[in-house]
């Protein structure tokens, strides 16, 4: 074969076997996408994570039992609804891109098979969508979340953008250096707030999240911030001190993008240093900074997820670069000593979350019944009624009377009532049906222990009522009082904002013994799959979890000793908020997709020659950020911070792959 001939037949096959769409004006030149070009990508990884400004909005909560019921339903948000906000400008910035190159027939599209579980997974987020009965929370997303549909269809388009326009190594470069900066900024501001210096409590710093807001009265809100900071104090305080959350607002989030752009990072600072490379020294010192800070926030964040990721993505790496790691002795040395500058730092922190994550992971929440062995008499003596914390099976209630069962043994509280249906007083029956005696409390005005030393240690019944002959019945355990009215057709509970509702009875899968796993991920995660039964095709709305997640299982808070009032947003897993949101076949897909590129990045990087090529380092780094980042997954939630930087560096992995591939495709060509 001619010189010639294998020049231009490399092209041919381009033309031929890489592109699904080459239109008649498209280049084939080899030329990168310009910077203009790939201007609404950069925005979308490097920009959108750094925004911070409040935003009042509407949202019709008032039907949720469980939120605090009020007149005003304005909400204010500073972490997300922004956020939101430019990814939908972004991704409509691309379809105004795409549109153009089609009509001006310089339209190009790469061949791909990933394209195949982008659509399924895309499919099934708008046909959740379409059947949701909550089609307001899911268009845009939940309260402080705003991950809903468009947001989700949003990250596709962006990720089909950047998997096509990302075409040589100038554009991954312009992706990597933009996201650079961004964390510089980013890690900056958790150095501080780790510190207990955050910026968002200063004076300046409060003015800049948010306009100058005029009250009612009259009163300008950046006054009111002067008035406060005169005092000492913060009119906003984000409830997290000494804690890197920088813009994310949630700790969690810090750890788990960084778990993604740490081995991104210390790649390019291998080849850095690496004397064929040709980069200049302060590069390498640059890098070595960076890496540092982002190691710094990992551990300032407290986030054991990301402690998981990053070990995750340390053992991948190993595998994948094995015996190269070698021939990297002095830059490896040297992102060594940073990492140990890092951890011994934060020793403190890190290892005490270490510690309470183990302990989380060890610490039982039995249900096992317990034997009693003392007489009441001897109880009576020895230890206050409700001094024990129990574990409540189950509490449910009808018309007449309220029954739950304590560490395997069922108790009821039964009304009984006059011809006329009228209460007239109330007995408390055993598992036999048999009555306890109740004796009163002489300190605790209505309050009286059960004379049966089963019950005695772990809970007493309050009785009252008001001027308006309501009658009320409390449940008085250890931490926590469960307080019932009685109603004419149902007992209902008084939840912590004074609402009466009925009580739900949740079904629960796994964790039994130790909800408390992951800092209560064992709770959320055993409440959360049996809701899956309901979401194989189609899910509730995407970013809809909250409402169908059973807020009302006040009895298995209590149990995972959450407050009772607290409201569970988030599935704390990304693959099982989205089976409920846009259903299991949506993260089937997701999942394909994910284990696609994997495959085909370990086949690409595990048994290449690297030498200082600077799109074998950058892919590889993807890949080996990638494996971590999912990993941390399964006990982070996506959000609307962090994954529009995951979707851009996974189409670049995805982009930066191909050109790999078809450079050894040209290589064999000529060789032939």
């Amino acid at each position: 074969m001619s010189k010639t001939t294998a020049k231009k037949q490399p092209e041919r096959l381009k033309a031929s076997s890489e592109y699904l769409v080459s239109m008649r004006c498209a280049q084939h030149d080899g030329k990168a996408s310009s910077l203009l070009l790939m201007l609404p990508a950069i925005i979308f990884s490097a920009v959108v994570i750094l925004i911070v400004r409040c935003k009042t909005y509407n949202r019709p909560l008032e039907q949720f039992l469980w939120t605090p019921q009020s007149d005003s339903t304005d909400i204010s948000d500073f972490f997300s609804y922004n956020k939101m906000v430019l990814v939908l400008i972004c991704a409509a910035w691309v379809l105004l891109i795409l549109l153009y190159k089609l009509c001006t027939e310089s339209l190009v599209i790469k061949r791909s098979k990933f394209y195949i579980p982008m659509l399924v997974y895309s499919a099934f987020v708008l046909l959740s969508f379409l059947f949701s009965d909550l089609k307001e929370f899911s268009l845009l997303g939940w309260t402080d979340r705003f991950e809903g549909t468009l947001p989700l269809l949003a990250y596709m388009i962006m990720l089909f953008f950047v998997m096509n326009f990302v075409t040589e190594e100038k554009n991954v470069r312009q992706i990597f250096w933009p996201i650079a900066v961004s964390s510089v900024v980013l890690n900056v501001l958790g150095l501080f707030q780790g510190m207990g210096k955050d910026f968002f409590m200063t004076t300046l710093g409060q003015k800049l999240i948010c306009r100058n807001f005029t009250f009612p009265g009259g009163a300008k809100l950046y006054d009111i911030i002067d008035e406060y900071a005169k005092n000492g104090e913060q009119y906003f305080n984000f409830a997290f001190n000494g804690v890197a959350y920088q813009t994310v607002y949630n700790p969690n989030y810090v750890s788990f993008y960084l778990t993604l752009l740490i081995p991104i990072f210390t790649m390019l600072l291998l080849r850095s240093m690496l004397r064929e490379s040709g980069e200049k020294w302060y590069k390498s010192v640059g890098l070595m900074a960076l890496i540092g800070l982002q190691l710094y926030n990992v551990m300032a964040s407290k986030s054991a997820g990301g402690y998981v990721g990053l070990a995750v993505s340390f053992v991948v790496a190993v595998i994948v670069l094995n015996k190269k790691l070698l021939k990297w002795r002095k830059p490896l040395l040297a992102f060594l000593l940073v990492a140990v500058i890092a951890l011994g730092v934060t020793f403190n922190v890190w290892s005490n979350e270490f510690k309470g994550t183990l302990n989380s992971m060890n610490s039982a929440t039995t249900s096992t019944e317990r034997t009693v062995t003392a007489s009441i008499d001897e109880l009576t003596q020895t230890v206050s009624p409700a001094s024990v914390r129990a574990y409540i099976d189950y509490m449910h209630t009808d018309e007449n009377g309220i029954y739950f069962s304590v560490f395997g043994t069922p108790l009821s509280v039964v009304l009984t009532r006059n011809e006329s249906g009228n209460v007239q007083g109330l007995r408390v029956l055993d598992e036999n049906y048999e009555d306890i005696l109740l004796r009163r409390i002489e300190d605790k005005e209505g309050a009286y222990f059960l004379s049966d030393a089963r019950y005695y240690e772990y809970v007493y019944i309050g009785i009252s009522y008001d001027e308006n002959g309501n009658n009320y019945i409390g449940l008085n355990f250890k931490s926590a009082d469960f307080e019932f009215v009685v109603g004419s057709d149902n007992i209902y509970y008084i939840n912590e904002y004074g609402i009466p509702c009925v009580l739900d009875s949740a079904d629960g899968v796994g964790f039994e013994n130790n909800l408390r796993f992951g800092s209560g991920r064992g709770y959320i995660w055993s409440r959360t799959i049996p809701l899956l039964k309901d979401t194989v095709f189609v899910g509730h709305g995407a970013d809809t979890y909250c409402a169908y997640f059973p807020q009302m299982d006040y009895s298995g808070k209590y149990n995972a000793l959450y407050p009772l009032d607290t409201v569970v947003d988030k599935a704390h897993s990304m693959f099982l908020g989205a089976a409920v949101g846009t259903g299991v076949v949506s993260v089937i897909a997701l999942v394909v997709l994910f284990v696609m590129y994997l495959v085909q990045s370990l086949c690409l990087y595990i048994e290449a020659d690297f030498g200082s090529d600077f799109m074998m380092f950058a892919g590889s780094g993807i890949f080996i950020g990638i494996c971590g980042f999912l990993v941390a997954a399964m006990v982070n939630d996506s959000s609307i911070s962090v994954m529009p930087m995951f979707y851009t560096l996974l189409g670049t992995g995805i982009a930066v792959n191909a050109m790999i591939k078809s450079r050894k495709t040209d290589k064999n060509i000529e060789t032939e």
